[in-house]
């Protein structure tokens, strides 16, 4: 059966997930001839539902405050379309600033002044996380009291004079050529020695060159055309002509 003649009576009703509409059936369900982009679509639309319902249970096994909140910023980062690794450390951050706000005492989310905030900055620093990972979390966190404050749920004077951390400079870093060199003297197959240029010469992620289609991929010009960045859900385009040269 064609995915074109699967009619709306068949489908199945959608259901309620914590306030979520969605479809729930079984992914590999045989009796569904779906495409597969449609397939990978639930699998991520339910990677994120348990993302969210996980977030919320440790909220209320460990007796944090702020449930309400978090559930309705979670969702609008759903509805946001915002890809599971975001939805999972934004939900990471706000659980560690909820355990840490209860335990300093403070109380409920209403109640925080600015000084919580650098509580939670030297309780992440007191644990051994690197600067990169807490200015993430800040920015996280940050984003998070805004909504909060959009509700009109806490005082905006949180957000002023916003606390930074101030990151050390590093260079990127490059791969050895001899060692690029050698790798690539034990690759045999012409695919896997494109595949390897590709993703060393243009800067693509994994899963974007694996996701590339042919229409996409333009030798005249010597460039591919991502759709959609991984990361950034934007489009760019990366062009082939170091890769092509070396191949040849």
């Amino acid at each position: 059966m064609k995915p074109e003649h699967v009619s709306v009576e068949e489908r199945p009703a959608p259901t309620s997930f914590l306030g979520i509409s969605s479809f729930q059936y079984p992914l590999d369900s045989p009796s569904l001839a779906v495409s597969q982009a449609a397939f990978e679509e639930r699998q991520e639309l339910q990677r994120k539902q348990k993302i969210i319902g996980s977030a919320l249970k440790r909220i209320i096994e460990r007796g944090l405050c702020g449930f309400e909140q978090v559930k309705a910023y979670l969702i609008e980062l759903y509805r946001r379309n915002c890809q599971p690794n975001i939805l999972r450390t934004h939900a990471v951050t706000i659980d560690s600033f909820l355990v840490c706000l209860k335990g300093s005492g403070r109380g409920g989310l209403e109640a925080i002044e600015r000084e919580a905030i650098g509580g939670f900055v030297e309780h992440q620093q007191d644990q051994g996380v690197t600067p990169n990972t807490i200015s993430v979390r800040l920015r996280g966190l940050y984003s998070f009291l805004k909504f909060v404050v959009s509700r009109g749920e806490l005082s905006a004077e949180v957000l002023t004079r916003k606390l930074r951390i101030k990151l050390p400079q590093s260079l990127p870093r490059a791969i050895d050529p001899q060692a690029v060199r050698q790798m690539l003297g034990v690759i045999d197959h012409v695919r896997d020695r494109a595949i390897v240029l590709v993703l060393l010469r243009t800067g693509m992620r994994i899963g974007e060159l694996l996701d590339t289609r042919l229409q996409e991929v333009d030798l005249t010009e010597q460039k591919i055309e991502i759709m959609e960045a991984q990361k950034t859900r934007v489009g760019r385009v990366v062009y082939l002509k170091y890769v092509y040269r070396r191949l040849r």
